[in-house]
């Protein structure tokens, strides 16, 4: 799923398109929450978490997560 954050600040359906997820507030809870709260994701506006503005981008530790499942060194 967060492949689709790589190239840049993404909004919260681009990354449930790419997880074939439909855009629905339980599949955001079930699936994009806890990827910004283990650190992979994190928001482009923090301060403001329910903006319609609201994009992610994967952090250092999701980049180096991503890097090592595709076994990339």
């Amino acid at each position: 799923m967060l492949t689709a954050a790589e190239a840049g600040p993404v909004h919260r359906d681009t990354l449930l398109d790419a997880a074939k997820l439909g855009h629905l507030s339980q599949n955001y809870s079930r699936h994009i929450v806890p990827l910004v709260t283990d650190g992979l994701l994190e928001l482009t506006l923090p301060d403001k978490p329910r903006s319609r503005d609201q994009r992610y981008r994967t952090t250092e530790l999701g980049r180096k997560f991503l890097m090592q499942e595709r076994g990339e060194h």
